[in-house]
C-alpha cells in the first residue's frame, strides 16, 4: 500500500482520479481484510479521511459554471437569476441511477441546487432504490453467486438491477462481504488492482510507446 502511494506522490502531475481509485480500492481490500486479519482501525480512518479530501479536490476541479440545456434561469428584479428544472428532466435524471455529483455536473449547477430542486418536486433520491431487506438481499447474492461464483461488484450490480432490485453501492458490497468475505479477498489479492492512468502529453507524438498486447499507439 506504502509503494503505491509513493508511487503516486512522485508523479510530477499529481492524477487525483487515479489517486481516488487507489484509495478507494486499498479500503476495499482493508475493510474486507479487517472481517479475517487483525487490521488496525486507524489504517481504515485514515484511508476513508483520504478518500474524502481528494473528493473535495476532485469536485472543485471539475466544478462547472455554465448550466445545461435542461436548466433555464429565471430573472427577478433583484438578485441572482433562478435555476429551474423540470420535474420531468429531474425524473429522468434519477432514473439513470447516476448519483446526485454527477447529476449536478451534467446539469451545469451545484449539488445543493439539485438537492432543492428534488425538495421542491417532491422527489427523493431514497425513494428510487428497492426497499428489501438485507436478508433478502443476501438471499440473491447468494443465489447469483451460485450462479456466476467471480461475480465483482458492478457485475453484481448490474445483475441486480437486471432483476428488478436497485441497490445502494455500500449494501450491495456489504451483502457481498457478508457472503463471499473470504472469496473477495482472495480475488482482490490474487488480481491485484488496474487503475486507468491519463497521459499528459505537451505535443503530439511526444508519447510514444507499446501498450499490453496493443498495437503501436500514439
Amino acid at each position: 500500500m506504502r509503494t503505491k502511494f509513493s508511487l503516486i506522490s512522485w508523479n510530477e502531475t499529481l492524477d487525483l482520479e487515479y489517486l481516488l481509485d487507489t484509495a478507494k480500492q486499498q479500503l476495499d481490500l482493508a475493510i474486507t481484510a479487517s472481517n479475517h486479519l487483525n487490521i488496525p482501525e486507524a489504517l481504515i480512518t485514515g484511508l476513508q479521511e483520504l478518500i474524502n479530501i481528494i473528493h473535495v479536490n476532485v469536485s472543485s476541479e471539475e466544478n462547472s459554471t455554465t448550466a445545461s440545456d435542461i436548466v433555464t434561469c429565471t430573472w427577478g428584479n433583484v438578485g441572482r437569476p433562478r435555476l429551474d428544472i423540470r420535474r420531468e428532466d429531474l425524473e429522468e435524471l434519477l432514473h439513470t441511477a447516476l448519483p446526485v455529483e454527477h447529476l449536478s455536473q451534467i446539469c451545469g449547477v451545484s449539488r445543493r441546487t439539485i438537492n432543492r430542486r428534488l425538495k421542491e418536486h417532491t422527489l427523493s433520491v431514497r425513494d428510487c432504490y428497492s426497499n428489501i431487506s438485507d436478508e433478502e438481499l443476501d438471499h440473491v447474492v447468494r443465489s447469483i453467486k451460485i450462479r456466476m461464483p467471480h461475480a465483482g461488484y458492478r457485475l453484481m450490480k448490474g445483475e441486480l438491477l437486471a432483476r428488478g432490485h436497485r441497490i445502494q453501492w455500500n449494501r450491495m458490497k456489504a451483502s457481498m462481504q457478508r457472503v463471499d468475505g473470504a472469496g473477495i479477498l482472495a480475488r482482490m489479492v490474487q488480481l491485484g488492482f488496474i487503475a486507468r492512468r491519463r497521459y499528459s502529453v505537451p505535443a503530439p507524438l511526444s508519447l510514444v510507446h507499446v501498450d499490453t498486447n496493443h498495437k503501436l499507439i500514439t
